[in-house]
């Protein structure tokens, strides 16, 4: 199981690095290129009874049974931190394309941001979520950082809420830095 996981979450990464931009006017995008992320897919969270597994189209999939969450990712650093403005207030933007099969039960995006000696903060997409049977969805989740403020890491998760079962399909996750809304 744990060999069939890190090629998924390989694949998963090759196919996320090779996505194209959504046009935006981002200033940096992360799109965890091996050299630049960690991924820790992490499936010993007793909350959250799942079963992974890769679809021929790269997409990953998460067999879930009940509510919980699934951290996909870590980010280690300030983010994709570059460009002239970098030190100004800056937006850091998780997204995803979501598509759900059968899910009895509702998932959205959530962005962890740990800063060294203040704690986690987080930004949750309760706005969009997804429950029953969808087709490819982008779901997004900003947080909003001043000039001074450095996380230590960022944690891209999926949250599942309530009883049920069903799939949840991911794929083209990144995360983005842009200027902040004006």
């Amino acid at each position: 199981m744990r060999s069939a996981l890190r090629l998924a979450v390989l694949a998963l990464l090759l196919a996320a690095a090779a996505c194209g931009g959504s046009g935006d006017d981002s200033r940096a995008d992360e799109r965890f290129a091996p050299a630049s992320m960690r991924a820790v897919l992490d499936t010993d969270q007793p909350e959250l009874d799942c079963e992974l597994s890769l679809e021929p189209d790269g997409a990953l999939a998460v067999a879930v049974n009940g509510p919980g969450r699934l951290r996909l990712f870590r980010v280690d650093g300030p983010g994709p931190e570059s460009g002239p403005e970098s030190g100004h207030d800056r937006t850091m933007r998780y997204e995803a394309r979501v598509a759900t099969r059968g899910l009895a039960s509702q998932v959205y995006l959530e962005l962890l941001c740990h800063f060294p000696d203040q704690g986690t903060y987080f930004s949750r997409d309760l706005a969009h979520k997804l429950t029953g049977d969808t087709d490819w969805t982008v779901l997004s989740t900003p947080f909003y950082l001043q000039a001074d403020q450095r996380p230590a890491s960022f944690s891209l998760n999926l949250v599942l809420e309530g009883a049920g079962s069903g799939r949840v399909l991911v794929r083209d996750v990144r995360l983005l830095e842009a200027a902040p809304p004006r």
